[in-house]
Parts: C-alpha cells; structure tokens; sequence
C-alpha cells in the first residue's frame, strides 16, 4: 500500500513542479518569438481610387495583423492599387440549355514598394480564378453566387498582396555590388 501512496506522491509532486515552473516563466516575461508581419513592419501606405473593395478589403486585414494603415510620407511599405478588372469566360456549354458555367478572373495590377529597403517599386500582376454556375430557371440566384465568388476573389487577392508584402519585407538585402565596394 505504501509503494502506490509513493508513486503517487512522487507524480503529483512532479506535476507540481512542472506547474510551477510553467507558471514562473510566464510571469517573468519570456515569450516565444512571434515571426508575424507586424514585427517586420509597422505601417503600409495603400492607394488605388479604382479599387475600393479590394483598398478596403486589405486595410482591414492589415488591421487584424496589427498593422497601422498610414499615408504619411514614411511609410514601412507603399501598395497602390492601379487597376483591377473582372473577365468572365464560357467554361460549359450545353448543346441546347446554353451556358451551365462560367470562369469569373480577377486580376489586379499594383505598385509595391519598401521604401526603406528599396526605393523603386515593381509592379506586380496577380489573378484569382472561379467557376460561377448558372441556373438558367432562376437569374437571381445566379447573380447572387457571381457576388460571392467576386467577394471571395478579393480576399483571394488580398491574401495574396499580404504574402508578397511579407515576402518582400523578409527578403535580405542584395549583397553590395563590386562598384559599391571600390567607393
């Protein structure tokens, strides 16, 4: 009997201080390092008069990673919105019914620029694609499926702009040229 009040004894005084050392090192301070985009760069800059959902759409999310939306002049990072189109294309047809669906392709063409890394900025092309169906008995559920597939393509292209900021902002810095190094 008093081997098992032991055993348990020692499991539950292991527990305890498993507990307690876990409890001291959360309180002392010591926190995992987070690799998020908001410890790269704290303000984005985002323009494009043509593009209000999807401007919208990203300055939201910027919100929610913890990044301040900023249009002063020293922003960590600058994307403008130049254009966007969506281009719908026949993917089924049906020899008598006519269309069952379609391809709706959201591209976006934007400026992207790290003002303190790289001063230029490039130019950047992207697109989503998806297929809308079609009822041809009832236009209006059509319409409303069409909607959601362009809501869901925004977010698609924002993800998208988020990754690129985030690939191009953890990017290293270019080695110096051999011109560089002669000054």
């Amino acid at each position: 009997m008093t081997n098992i009040f032991t055993l348990a004894a020692v499991r539950m005084s292991r527990l305890l201080v498993l507990l307690i050392c876990s409890l001291f090192i959360s309180s002392c301070g010591f926190h995992l390092r987070t690799n998020t985009l908001a410890s790269y760069i704290s303000s984005v800059d985002v323009t494009g008069t043509k593009s209000p959902r999807i401007v919208r759409s990203l300055e939201s999310k910027l919100n929610e990673l913890g990044i301040v939306v900023d249009t002063s002049d020293a922003p960590d990072v600058r994307v403008q919105i130049s254009e966007h189109s969506f281009e719908k294309e026949a993917s089924l047809l049906a020899p008598l019914g006519g269309m069952i669906e379609y391809e709706l392709t959201l591209t976006v063409v934007m400026r992207f620029g790290v003002p303190n890394i790289e001063p230029n900025t490039d130019v950047v092309s992207m697109s989503a694609t998806r297929k809308v169906k079609v009822n041809t008995e009832n236009l209006l559920s059509t319409s409303a499926e069409e909607q959601l597939v362009r809501r869901e393509l925004s977010d698609t292209i924002v993800d998208e702009i988020i990754r690129t900021i985030s690939h191009e902002v953890r990017r290293p810095l270019s080695p110096p040229s051999n011109e560089d190094i002669k000054d």
